[in-house]
């Protein structure tokens, strides 16, 4: 992809969503739901803060990744792992997800949420994992148009159990982003049970691990990387990278881990919609071809960019090739039906071929008033541009 074509497309794509962002600090999420809830296996109540992309909207049959960030008390980790996941979102190199914060309980419950009863009879960590995987993430499925696609991001404690829960768990997850874990308890060594589960297990789809440690766990980083990357350990769909900065202090590792694990996992995702982007593709069809290819390698469908598809359909426009241009946004449409700007670009496009617009214009208005995208006077200026046809 040229240069030139690159940023043009940045530049409609940036034009299409810095418009419509709520004039919140994230650019392209939204906070859905902060609440509470008392969890039947850990026996209190767990706070949890759901954050959307602009995009999610109930009606929606589209669905989304699934990223658990733990330790949300910790607002400053928090804000900044959220903002991100937002600044690579908002250029296109990683999906839109439903993005779940966890707060840690209170009153020495953190120690206990992540401490396993074989190490101490105080241990609640097998009840946690029963919350996470038979409580918290079929809530999120059933009513938050959560995708199967599920990443876990842990730092200190939470990096020891999100390492935990990747070897219990491994046919269920998609991705872990381990931060300054520790890897043993009292009677419990976490290095050996990850080797173990994950030989013993093999993912029949490509799972990512990633894990860092600073100057606070180095042992730990050097055996833990022996046992996962050594010669006598090999599974095929297992992708793990882990890096260590000598230098850095614990508090510092997640910003240090954070881009570039996300970064990775999505990569994959990222080259398969260049494909469909790329200057000179006029074969819009592939598009069915490389959606399926990403739900082989993820194990489960990963949507295409509502960005990526917007900026196909500019990319057509602009070379007045209005009726690729028209298959382009149809693709996008058929996938964010409420991005109701997609159908007046439609009728754009039919007016400059002089076709028809009154059905597409019909589509437009029925998506505008279901969409939940739009404020008040947004909504006003696409009416008045509207009335042109």
């Amino acid at each position: 992809m040229s240069a030139s074509f690159k940023i043009m497309l940045l530049i409609f794509i940036c034009l299409s969503f810095s418009v419509y962002c709520f004039g919140q600090s994230l650019e392209r999420y939204r906070t859905l739901k902060d609440s509470s809830f008392v969890s039947k296996n850990l026996g209190y109540k767990k706070h949890v803060q759901i954050t959307v992309p602009i995009e999610y909207q109930e009606t929606l049959q589209q669905s989304f990744p699934l990223v658990v960030i733990f330790d949300m008390q910790n607002q400053r980790q928090y804000q900044y792992l959220l903002k991100s996941i937002d600044f690579l979102t908002a250029n296109e190199q990683m999906p839109s997800a439903v993005i779940v914060g966890v707060e840690s309980g209170g009153g020495g419950n953190r120690y206990r949420e992540t401490q396993l009863k074989v190490s101490d009879t105080l241990g609640i960590g097998e009840k946690n994992d029963a919350y996470i995987f038979k409580e918290l993430i079929p809530l999120l499925r059933s009513r938050f148009k959560v995708s199967d696609f599920t990443m876990l991001i842990g730092h200190s404690r939470y990096g020891f159990f999100t390492t935990y829960l990747m070897a219990k768990h491994p046919k269920e997850l998609n991705a872990v982003v381990s931060i300054s874990p520790f890897l043993q308890q009292r009677q419990f060594n976490l290095t050996t049970m990850l080797k173990q589960e994950i030989k013993k297990n093999k993912p029949k789809h490509m799972v990512y691990y990633r894990y860092a440690m600073g100057n606070d766990n180095p042992e730990d980083y050097k055996r833990l990387t022996k046992a996962i990357k050594g010669a006598d350990f090999r599974s095929k769909n297992f992708n793990v990278e882990g890096w260590w900065f000598p230098e850095a202090d614990h508090n510092t590792t997640p910003a240090l881990t954070i881009i570039r694990s996300l970064y990775e996992v999505f990569e994959y995702w990222h080259s398969c919609q260049s494909q469909y982007l790329v200057e000179g593709n006029n074969d819009l069809g592939v598009v069915d071809e490389l959606k399926q290819k990403i739900k082989q390698h993820y194990g489960t469908s990963v949507p295409f960019s509502l960005g990526i598809l917007n900026g196909k359909g500019y990319a057509f426009y602009n070379k007045a090739d209005y009726a690729n241009a028209i298959v382009a946004w149809r693709q996008l449409v058929a996938l964010y039906p409420n991005f109701a700007q997609g159908y007046l670009n439609i009728a754009k496009c039919e007016k400059a071929l002089m076709q028809p617009t009154d059905q597409t214009i019909r589509e437009f208005k029925v998506s505008l008033s279901e969409s939940s995208i739009f404020n008040a006077d947004q909504r006003a200026d696409l009416l008045k541009e509207a009335e042109g046809f």
